[in-house]
């Protein structure tokens, strides 16, 4: 089931065809640009949400907190 909210804790937002979530570096934040935004949210559908973990980024900006 989809769900509207991401649930990765780094997601910060989707606007068109723009992801951002927090940066790898203290103070910054990332930002993916696709070409579109259908592929921007499947993306979020694929990353963002319940397989968060499983999100290079996620693992990039976790290690900041290990």
């Amino acid at each position: 089931m989809k769900t509207n909210l991401p649930e990765c804790p780094f997601y910060t937002k989707g606007q068109n065809n723009v992801l951002f979530c927090e940066g790898v570096f203290t103070r910054c934040r990332n930002r993916t640009e696709f070409f579109n935004r259908k592929e921007r949210e499947e993306v979020e559908d694929a990353f963002c949400r319940s397989f968060y973990k499983d999100c290079p980024l996620y693992h990039a900006i976790n290690e900041k907190y290990e």
